[in-house]
């Protein structure tokens, strides 16, 4: 049975573009056009919130009033308030490295059970990552997704794993997404030992975007060669989920528990206050709920992120006399 952690208690565990290739080619990730980064006033910052009961049912039918969002201890307006929103622009990335082959009848079945909860007007797309990242299959509706699994089975798995090259581009790569919820669901077996970027870009670049990230490890939390923290701390820094599945015969549930999640949340927004003297900052985030009937209810939901000023100061000028004019260094 596949092990869940929401970013709830994440803190508290121990353990805790569109190209369509017949025979497809790992190449590498493009360098970053721009950092993604929400900007004073600029942006509406959006929080994907899980709410459930002592039992873990989820509880629907809130209202707006009944919930109060801080950020930095400060009360804000709720500007964006929807119950289980229709449609979701959804990434699934998995590690294509050469330890997934003897998981590809596990991840086959996985991916269909995915692809079966797609609702009708669901984006997706299909991004595969060794130590290089390929959109596999681009953005379509769910219906186009039913060819996923002919995609992955035209070459085996090869090469390592670039786990955090993958989540930033996929992250960027729903920038041209239809709709305003953006998922990655990032799937791996092992630690990253290929990428160019660093975890920690990787968690700037999503508190920077309005993302929902669920990580599916299968592995054993704490088991040798494999990173338990990063796939954590990657679904912490949005609200969402890390699962663990060791030998993977549990995917179709894994992934059937997670789309039933996504379907289960709110949607809340809020825009940000202004920066201070100019400087990007990280905000803390706190949502609660207040129950009319008086029960406990369990929030989940990103707890930060990342803000510029929509204009951010230049550079300031080097010390130093100017050159004379006319005067080349090194003339006399």
């Amino acid at each position: 049975m596949p092990v869940i952690l929401n970013a709830a208690v994440l803190r508290k565990s121990f353990f805790r573009s569109t190209a369509v290739f017949c025979m497809f080619s790992l190449v590498p990730a493009s360098p970053q056009d721009s950092e993604p980064v929400f900007r004073t006033g600029a942006n509406l910052v959006l929080m994907d919130v899980s709410v459930t009961d002592a039992k873990g049912v989820p509880v629907g039918e809130l209202k707006r009033g009944q919930f109060v969002l801080k950020e930095d201890g400060r009360q804000r307006e709720i500007s964006r308030f929807e119950e289980r929103p229709a449609n979701v622009s959804l990434a699934l990335v998995v590690d294509y490295s050469g330890s997934m082959r003897p998981r590809l009848d596990a991840l086959s079945r996985g991916v269909q059970a995915l692809v079966g909860s797609f609702h009708e007007g669901d984006q997706a797309e299909l991004i595969v990552f060794n130590e290089d990242v390929t959109t596999l299959r681009g953005f379509a509706d769910g219906a186009a997704a039913q060819s996923w699994n002919g995609s992955l089975r035209r070459q085996p798995p090869t090469g390592s794993t670039a786990l955090y090259d993958a989540v930033i581009k996929a992250s960027l790569s729903l920038d041209a997404s239809e709709h305003e919820r953006r998922v990655l669901i990032v799937l791996s077996d092992g630690q990253d030992t290929a990428s160019s970027q660093s975890l920690n870009q990787a968690v700037d670049t999503l508190r920077s975007s309005n993302r929902l990230v669920y990580t599916v490890g299968l592995f054993t939390p704490g088991d040798m060669d494999t990173d338990a923290h990063a796939l954590r701390k990657l679904a912490e820094a949005t609200g969402g989920l890390a699962v663990f599945d060791p030998d993977g015969q549990s995917l179709p549930a894994t992934f059937t528990r997670i789309m039933r999640d996504l379907r289960a949340r709110y949607l809340l927004g809020f825009y940000a206050a202004d920066a201070t003297a100019g400087k990007e900052e990280i905000r803390k985030l706190s949502l609660s709920v207040r129950d009319p009937n008086g029960k406990s209810l369990k929030v989940v939901s990103r707890r930060e992120y990342r803000i510029a000023p929509v204009n951010p100061p230049s550079p300031a000028p080097q010390s130093g006399p100017a050159p004379s004019p006319g005067k080349r260094k090194g003339s006399k």
